[in-house]
């Protein structure tokens, strides 16, 4: 069977947007509402106390953080990181000096009824399901189909011209 390309797995391409994140929590937006069509690739919580929370936040870029709408350590700790969207769980609303620092630095915080696990199994149904309905996704498609993509070879076996 001929091969016509082998493409490389793809953060980008795996990731889901804010937006698809507070549509499927049914969650409210606090702030931010421009950066609802930003990425998120990785998906991280914070449950540990705040000196292990800032290590940990590091590890990960372009994530989305769930934490309890209770603590106000981990999420000043997310903030303070590569973190797309902050996911503040059990509707306790965050105290008004980390929404403005959310605002300040773009990160968009979705306050959801659920708990913790909850929201974290609802969100890993997200991750893994490569969908393209972000311009930024399928531009990125694009690119790695022109640089891995043999069309020639493509073109030739199913009869077609080049070109």
């Amino acid at each position: 069977m001929p091969v016509f390309a082998t493409l490389p797995k793809e953060k980008l391409l795996l990731s889901v947007s804010v937006r698809e994140l507070l549509e499927g929590l049914g969650g409210e937006i606090l702030c931010c509402d421009p950066a609802l069509d930003d990425l998120v690739e990785t998906l991280m919580v914070g449950a540990m106390n705040v000196e292990s929370a800032l290590t940990y936040f590091r590890r990960g870029s372009n994530k989305a953080v769930v934490t309890g709408g209770d603590r106000v350590d981990i999420q000043l700790a997310a903030i303070e990181t590569s973190t797309r969207c902050l996911i503040l769980t059990g509707e306790l609303r965050p105290n008004p000096v980390i929404i403005g620092l959310a605002e300040e630095r773009r990160v968009p915080i979705i306050l959801t009824r659920y708990d913790t696990l909850k929201a974290i199994q609802i969100i890993e149904n997200f991750f893994g399901k490569t969908r393209f309905q972000q311009q930024k996704k399928v531009d990125h498609f694009v690119a790695l189909l022109d640089k891995f993509m043999d069309f020639a070879a493509l073109a030739a076996a199913v009869g077609v011209p080049a070109g």
